[in-house]
């Protein structure tokens, strides 16, 4: 069975070093959970040279292995550093409809009634 994991595992970063799949892996794991991104970015990672990678970002391959833990949790700055060293940026778009999940806050209430403007003190 180990025979089988370290043979998927290699095959897989020879799948991740070219930039566009590695994206769509990193866009995917994104979109599922916080802790998918850190183990897809991990992986990525992986394909490629961790010390390197750690000299790039500014920190040691042992800081940048627990950053990207499941219980990880890396700063922005780093995260950023991260993606920016494997030549990724993050960006930011406009979620689909049936992409939302949270219902938007009202900007115009505090106290959670809609029917009532709120009152500002003047």
């Amino acid at each position: 069975m180990a025979k089988n994991l370290k043979s998927y595992n290699e095959w897989l970063s020879s799948k991740l070093i070219n930039p566009e799949r590695a994206a769509r892996y990193l866009d995917a794991a994104s979109k599922e959970s916080p802790q998918a991104l850190r183990k897809a970015l991990r992986k990525v990672a992986e394909s490629r040279q961790m010390t390197e990678l750690a000299e790039k970002v500014g920190v040691s391959r042992e800081s940048l292995y627990r950053m990207m833990a499941q219980t990880g949790n890396p700063t922005h700055n780093n995260l950023d550093g991260i993606l920016r060293a494997l030549g990724f940026r993050l960006a930011i778009v406009p979620l689909k409809p049936e992409d939302s999940t949270a219902e938007p806050a009202s900007a115009h209430s505090t106290s959670g009634s809609r029917d009532k403007p709120e009152v500002l003190a003047g």
